[in-house]
């Protein structure tokens, strides 16, 4: 997969499952890294998905790019639907772990320049 990278600005992103069994919850993620997982200890819990792991995904910043991270080696991350362990993620990107599906989104882009 390739990605544009993130503009310098783009620290704040939302979270929201679109699919799956915790559908619906939101998630403004502002400091880094960012867990996802099943158990309370992560910063975003999913505990109504059996096939999420403890510790499933991290997403990370650095360097003006957001990373996504599988921190799991039994339970697989699908992004865009790929199965990958990590990759450089833009706006709009959507993040599979167990039955859940994530759509990640920046809350902060540059403005466009007019000329």
């Amino acid at each position: 997969m390739s990605a544009l990278p993130v503009p310098q600005s783009a620290r704040a992103i939302l979270l929201e499952v679109i699919d799956g069994p915790h559908l619906g919850i939101i998630a403004a993620v502002t400091s880094y890294p960012f867990k996802i997982g099943r158990t309370p200890e992560n910063h975003l819990s999913l505990p109504n998905d059996n096939k999420v792991s403890r510790a499933q995904l991290e997403i990370r910043w650095g360097n003006g790019q957001l990373t996504v991270h599988n921190l799991s080696q039994k339970s697989s991350l699908l992004i865009n639907g790929q199965k990958m362990g990590g990759a450089i993620v833009n706006s709009n990107c959507e993040l599979r772990i167990g039955d859940t599906t994530l759509r990640l989104k920046f809350l902060d882009q540059e403005p466009a320049m007019i000329s």
